[in-house]
């Protein structure tokens, strides 16, 4: 098949034989639980099952798109691009086309052909369509957009007390919708040490530990227990496995509007609300996304790389990086919030001013006048934080 050939927008995908079929499950089953950079590390049901399905679907895209693959092996660089550019083709967004391409990267890996798949950009026609950020542009917190988290939670609960506990859950401790519906109160909670441990249906089967830091978070876990009575019973309704219980999670989420469409909002908010003011309490300024275009307090790289510590260790991420999908990136948005100085300079330099800039000038002033205060509260405010972080990244090592 020419690889210059047009895909169109949509089409129909084929069946694998079961020979095929066959081959790619062996090849799963021998190679499909280890992590995508090795270092022993194995992989949890979800990437398992992602993974699963893109090939499935890549596999059928490609016989429906005229090549005769008769083994998974025998995939080819050509055969990548012609699925890149038919996603594009379909519309597919620049995530969803990187995160499969990334399976097949793996794929290649395990027939033997690493580095045969490049980057998203070397396969699509207009580069634009791949370009992917993982730096959050606005903040998805619930607060942020004007929902009141702690009234919604009490409406869900009414209607479905599961689902209602594992949300707020979600809020105090910012945990994934896997972690809250796998939750073990009695054996996870440690209110002893004033701990928890995050285990079961973390990325990559990453433990983690929370600290029991507020009021909230500990009358949270006095509910969790009081709602279980054996070791292993979970915050789920006992008659649900895993999938149903995900599945009645999003159910009684999109029944009560907790949508994009709807409200503006998801239950993953909830994890993005929790980390945003995780960074506000350790800075004691606001997080990043949460301060686009806004003049304020300068904070020093170590401080704020400090915080984007703790936030990822909260988030159970290893990486820095993976911080900026929540929080945003200083470094992203610092061209749309000028320095206060700056700002003060060029407003007293203008000849003639207009009454808004006038007041603008005037407030600043006020400011900076004030920046002295505003500095020793921060630094009060981070003091008490300080301890519950330093405990924090002490108990998470197992």
């Amino acid at each position: 098949m020419d690889e210059s050939v047009e895909v169109k927008q949509k089409r129909p995908q084929e069946y694998l034989s079961k020979e095929f079929m066959d081959e790619l499950v062996c090849l799963m089953k021998k190679e499909g639980t280890v992590a995508a950079h090795g270092r022993g590390k194995v992989v949890g049901f979800e990437t398992k099952k992602v993974r699963y399905h893109a090939l499935v679907q890549g596999f059928k895209e490609l016989k429906a798109l005229g090549f005769k693959l008769q083994s998974p092996t025998g995939l080819q660089e050509r055969h990548v691009k012609a699925l890149a550019q038919s996603w594009e083709a379909a519309g597919l967004s620049s995530s969803t086309i990187s995160n499969r391409l990334s399976v097949f990267r793996v794929f290649s890996d395990w027939i033997g052909k690493p580095g045969m798949v490049k980057r998203s950009m070397d396969y699509v026609v207009n580069p634009n369509s791949a370009r992917r950020s993982q730096v959050a542009k606005s903040d998805k917190s619930w607060s942020t957009n004007g929902v009141d988290a702690d009234a919604l939670i009490s409406h869900v609960a009414q209607f479905d007390p599961y689902v209602g506990i594992q949300l707020r859950l979600a809020k105090a401790f910012g945990m994934r919708l896997s972690e809250v519906v796998m939750f073990k109160p009695l054996l996870h909670a440690d209110l002893e040490h004033g701990v928890i441990t995050i285990r079961d249906g973390t990325k990559g089967g990453r433990e983690r530990t929370g600290v029991i830091r507020t009021d909230e978070q500990k009358a949270v876990i006095d509910e969790c227990l009081s709602r279980v009575s054996r070791p292993h019973q979970t915050l789920s309704h006992p008659d649900h496995n895993l999938p149903q219980a995900k599945r009645r999670f999003k159910y009684v989420c999109e029944r009560f509007g907790i949508t994009k469409k709807d409200l503006g909002v998801t239950g993953h908010g909830l994890r993005a609300q929790n980390l945003n003011d995780l960074y506000e309490d350790v800075t004691g300024l606001p997080s990043p996304v949460r301060n686009v275009g806004n003049i304020t307090l300068a904070i020093s790289q170590l401080e704020h790389d400090i915080a984007r510590a703790v936030v990822s260790q909260a988030a159970g991420h290893s990486r820095l990086s993976i911080t900026s999908a929540y929080i945003g990136s200083e470094r992203a948005i610092k061209k749309g919030r000028p320095a206060i100085e700056d700002r003060v300079r060029a407003l007293a330099n203008k000849r003639t001013r207009t009454k808004d800039e006038a007041n603008e000038l005037s407030a600043l002033i006020d400011e900076i006048c004030s920046m002295n205060a505003a500095e020793k509260a921060r630094a009060s405010r981070k003091e008490v934080v300080a301890t519950d972080v330093a405990r924090g990244l002490v108990v998470s090592r197992p």
